[in-house]
Parts: structure tokens; sequence; C-alpha cells
């Protein structure tokens, strides 16, 4: 029974030991597919660089981005901060400064060998367009892309050509959900004041001008991510001893 015992109380204290020792990452991830969707036709821009907001003639861009977090962070791995960074390199003329919102979408959408400039270009499956989450296969519930109303982040974007950030505890539990549940994740739509028009701005993708680039840093917990612990009948041989060893035990 003493020995018993004693090996419970060895597992539970190794458990602690390895929950309170943490290492701490950062890695920078390019989308692992990007896109461009246009309100007024049905093109796209799988290959081509990203536009978002309004155009003078008052048609609406929106920009779709995914990330695959769980090919580059450890399950398990607890994210702390992320921070999403884009490459505006035009805009309208007089466009000011106008809110731009990442939206978590819920649908999966797709890019295709499409190319083209702010008018995009006709769609190759599985391309996302505006009626179309993925071209001659699968619609959007709604136009313009289905996805939480509620932004995950959003900041003012203004007339510089510079890179512009996002970032905010929601989209850090973005992240973490779609490391926890990779079939969830789904990206984020760039929306940018789509009651202003002569906003729209081009920003790099992954495939054209500057890439896209998220940052996330994650901790994780040093040795093993499971104690396990064994209740074992130990018989005593007549000098009242026993040996426990390695076969005894699972992993």
């Amino acid at each position: 029974t003493y020995l018993r015992m004693k090996k419970i109380f060895w597992c539970a204290a190794m458990l602690v030991l390895g929950s309170n020792s943490y290492a701490q990452t950062t890695v920078e991830l390019n989308p692992d597919k990007d896109n461009s969707i246009y309100s007024e036709s049905e093109n796209s821009n799988g290959e081509g660089k990203l536009f978002s907001g309004q155009t003078c003639s008052d048609n609406s861009r929106r920009a779709l981005l995914e990330f695959d977090i769980a090919a580059i962070v450890p399950f398990g791995a607890t994210i702390t901060d992320v921070t999403l960074t884009l490459n505006m390199d035009n805009v309208s003329p007089g466009a000011g400064t106008q809110d731009y919102s990442l939206h978590r979408a819920v649908t999966e959408w797709g890019e295709g060998t499409s190319s083209g400039d702010g008018e995009g270009a006709a769609p190759v499956a599985p391309d996302a367009t505006w009626l179309d989450a993925m071209y001659e296969s699968s619609e959007w519930d709604d136009a313009g892309g289905d996805f939480y109303s509620v932004a995950s982040a959003t900041s003012p974007i203004g007339e510089v050509l510079t890179d512009y950030t996002w970032s905010s505890t929601r989209v850090v539990a973005n992240v973490q959900n779609w490391l926890d549940y990779p079939n969830s994740n789904h990206g984020w739509i760039l929306i940018g004041d789509e009651e202003i028009t002569c906003s729209a701005r081009r920003f790099g993708s992954k495939d054209d001008g500057t890439a896209p680039v998220l940052e996330v840093t994650y901790t994780c917990a040093d040795g093993p991510a499971v104690a396990r612990c064994h209740s074992l009948t130990v018989y005593l041989d007549d000098a009242g001893e026993a040996t426990i060893t390695a076969d005894d035990l699972d992993a």
C-alpha cells in the first residue's frame, strides 16, 4: 500500500512541475490562400493583389485571407498575441481615412488562378466570387461572403502607402480556435467603410506585391503535455519488499 501511494504522489508532483514551465515562441506566417471579390461582377483575383473598400463607381471590394495555423503552431499551444500586417500600395486619390475591419469567415472559400487589376478577372474554379464561396461548386449563404457581423479587429487606414496592422483579443481568440479546431479555420474577410465612395485600397497578396504577414506568439509547457498516473496492486515478498519496473507502466 505504501508503494502504491508513493507512486501516485510522485506522478502528481511531476504534473505540477511540468505545467509551471513555459517556452514562448513567435512565428510569422504568410497566407495559405487569399483572394478578392467584386460586388458588380462574378470576377475574382486569386493570383492578383488584394482589394477592399468602395470604388468611385460605388462598387464594393472585399479581401479574403486564410492562414494555416495548425501547420506551424504545435497543437496544445496557448496563443498569447497575434498581429496581422498588410502592405497598402495603392489608394483612391483623396480617400482620406476609413476603418477597415477583419471579420471571421464561417464558410470555406476558394482560390483559383484568376489574376487581374482593380476590376478582377474571370473566375477559375475554385475561386471565390461575390456570389460563390467556390466558383461552380458552392455558393455563399449571403452575397459578399459569410462571416460574423462583429469585427475581430478594426484599424483606421489612411492615404500613406505603408504597412497597416490589426490586433485584438478577438483576433487572438480566432487563431486559438483555428489551432484547436482546424476544420473551423476559414480565415478572415477584410471589409472597408462601404458607405464612403472612392475609398478602395489595394494590398499585397501572397502572389503579388508584399505578402500579408500573420505574427503569432504562443507558449507551450515544457516536458510532457499529459502525465499518467497508475494504480498498481503490489505483492510484497517475504522481506516486505517489491520492485516496480518500466514494464509495469503504460508510457
